[in-house]
C-alpha cells in the first residue's frame, strides 16, 4: 500500500528486488513526488535503494505534469502488452 506524505507531496511504494552484481535481494523503493519548479509542477519518479544503511537515489525520470495523463495511458499499455506476452515496437 502507498504512503503518502502530504507535507512532501510524495507517495512511496516499497517492494524488494534482486540486483544481479550483488546476488541478493534488497529492499527498494518507488517514489513518486510532485514538486513546483518555476512556475510548474514536474513529477518525480525515482527508484531508491539501500546503500551503507540508507536510501539512495537510483534511476528515474521527471516530467511536466501535464504530460501525467499520456504517460498513464501509455504504461497501462504497456503493462497490457506486456501480460499479453507482446513486445512494442514502434517506429518514428
Amino acid at each position: 500500500m502507498p504512503k503518502l506524505d502530504l507535507n512532501l507531496n510524495t507517495i512511496t511504494y516499497s517492494s524488494t528486488q534482486i540486483r544481479p552484481e550483488e546476488g541478493k535481494a534488497i529492499p527498494a523503493q518507488i517514489r513518486v513526488l510532485t514538486v513546483p519548479y518555476r512556475g510548474k509542477i514536474k513529477v518525480h519518479v525515482r527508484e531508491f535503494y539501500i546503500k551503507d544503511g540508507e536510501y539512495t537515489p537510483g534511476r528515474g525520470v521527471n516530467f511536466d505534469v501535464e504530460h501525467l495523463e499520456e504517460i498513464l495511458q501509455g504504461l497501462i499499455l504497456a503493462q497490457e502488452t506486456l501480460e499479453e506476452g507482446a513486445i512494442i515496437i514502434e517506429g518514428n
